[in-house]
């Protein structure tokens, strides 16, 4: 057999070798795009390549790597450039984005000395001073008031903060049902008096026999477009001066137009005669239209520490 055949079989095998045992690495960065390359740990000069932008783009070109018909990378790696990537949907990695074994590795890590994160959160834009109240802000989230997207906790330049519960002092239910709301008094809502921010195919709520009392925002706020809720005998009143029955508005509708949907047939729009609200005193008089309603004041005499009990009891706070 000739010689020159092997030594073009030996160069094949080489190169062959060559190929299977070279190593993928790829770069994302914040300042990257997932139409890049993502080989380059900047972007170039010319604009025309670099690192890649998302983690899902990283994996989806480690993917294709190991399908390639001459052979997969021995190695694979994604390093991630400090700097906060926003994550719309889960990151799922399978079976297939294993390394086949100890000597076939798959990594995802941070570049050195430097702090990538992974969030779920979303930017709020558009924040505002609230007049007259020292430290707190505001901003208008349409979508989550729409019901369409969901947050419990809110983040500034990496700390958690305190958010506001809207309505602040009012009824609120995202999710529910056939919750029992019987019987309360809500007043001085700031904003929304009662919220319900998810429409559901069952019934949410039974709200009946309370007095919602406000001066400031809207009776109801998100969404009231389906009927599965029910809600009647409850007194409305708007403090403000000026408001009426025919002023009062239910998610849009007026007072009959709410009450031909079916809602607050027996319901009043009255003042429940309050002894003094203002100073957070909300017993009743009399002559209340609450009481005549079927409203039933607590007694509050015995809530809290019972007078047998108070001299063992210091209060430090």
């Amino acid at each position: 057999m000739p010689r020159d055949f092997f030594l073009s079989c030996a160069t094949c095998l080489l190169v062959a070798i060559s190929v299977s045992a070279k190593s993928l690495t790829l770069i994302v960065a914040t300042n990257g795009n997932d139409r890049w390359s993502g080989r380059l740990e900047k972007p170039a000069r010319d604009g025309t390549d670099g690192p890649l932008a998302t983690l899902p783009a990283a994996l989806k070109t480690t993917r294709a790597a190991r399908r390639n018909s001459s052979g997969p990378p021995e190695r694979i790696t994604i390093l991630l450039r400090g700097g906060t990537y926003s994550v719309a949907e889960p990151i799922v990695l399978t079976p297939e984005d294993s390394g086949s074994d100890a000597g076939h590795p798959f990594t995802i890590a941070a570049v050195r000395n430097e702090r990538p994160v992974l969030s779920g959160g979303r930017q709020v834009r558009g924040w505002k001073r609230v007049e007259g109240q020292a430290g707190l802000w505001r901003a208008e989230v349409p979508e989550a008031r729409a019901g369409k997207w969901y947050f419990r906790q809110l983040f500034v330049n990496g700390a958690r903060k305190q958010r506001a519960r809207s309505p602040g002092r009012g009824y609120y239910q995202h999710y529910g049902r056939e919750n029992i709301v019987r019987n309360n008094i809500f007043a001085f809502g700031a904003e929304h008096q009662l919220m319900r921010t998810r429409e559901e195919e069952h019934l949410s709520f039974i709200f009946t026999n309370n007095i919602v009392y406000f001066d400031s925002g809207t009776l109801l706020g998100s969404n009231w477009k389906n009927e599965r809720f029910t809600i009647d005998y409850n007194v409305y009143f708007d403090a403000r001066h000026g408001a009426s029955a025919e002023a009062l508005r239910f998610a849009g509708a007026t007072f009959d137009q709410w009450r031909q949907r079916g809602h607050d047939i027996h319901s009043l729009f009255a003042d429940p005669l309050f002894l003094a609200p203002k100073q957070s005193n909300f017993r009743l008089r009399d002559n209340s239209p609450a009481l005549k309603l079927g409203f039933r004041p607590i007694d509050l005499s015995e809530v809290g520490v019972r007078k047998k009990f108070r001299k063992q009891v210091r209060d430090r706070d």
